[in-house]
């Protein structure tokens, strides 16, 4: 195995191991530890100087993604198009540990200009946007169909939804149903 070879699948060992535990957290407790981000993060910054002064970096200029995606991520949280925060430390700590395409057993296939962080942003993107057509068949087959509820969400009883960690999509405020988009905004209506 050669060194960028092994460089790399500690990289996808140690991606794998992390977002793993962090999925498994999140789903029992709705936390990811922010020191799996530091982590996942270090762990990337050795590997890249390790590999930088072993066998060098092919194309240095797809380090320069890293701060400009952690910087679109952080924007993206800010405004509120990511919800959870420890999504947004997850993207930017893959773009310290994975900023170049892996070199694994014969893959990737193909390349792309676009450094490989950013290629799983943009996939993530992708996915995302297919939530709200997801949501609307599935309202379609429960015969819930009501806009815009019916693209961000779906109907469920008071007594299921107080065992799941979900929020409601609206709020009565002055005897009047209110949708909200975000889980903040039931802190902002008195």
């Amino acid at each position: 195995m050669d060194t960028v070879m092994m460089l790399d699948t500690t990289r996808l060992v140690v991606g794998v191991g992390i977002l793993s535990y962090a999925s498994y957290t999140d789903i029992k407790t709705r936390m990811a530890s922010n020191i799996l981000w530091v982590v996942m993060g270090s762990v990337g910054a050795v590997l890249l100087v390790v590999q930088y002064f072993t066998v060098g970096i092919e194309n240095l200029f797809s380090l320069v993604f890293i701060p400009i995606l952690i910087a679109v991520v952080y924007m993206f949280f800010y405004i509120g198009l990511i919800f959870g925060g420890a999504d947004a430390k997850a993207v930017m700590a893959l773009s310290i540990l994975t900023p170049l395409w892996p070199h694994i057993y014969g893959f990737p296939l193909h390349t792309s200009v676009m450094p490989f962080a950013w290629s799983i942003f943009s996939n993530a993107i992708i996915l995302f946007l297919l939530i709200p057509p997801a949501f609307l068949i599935y309202n379609i087959t429960k015969k819930e169909v009501e806009f815009p509820y019916a693209l961000i969400g779906y109907r469920m009883s008071t007594s299921k939804a107080k065992e799941k960690f979900v929020w409601p999509l609206e709020k009565l405020v002055d005897g009047k149903r209110k949708l909200m988009f975000m889980p903040e905004e039931f802190d902002t209506i008195e």
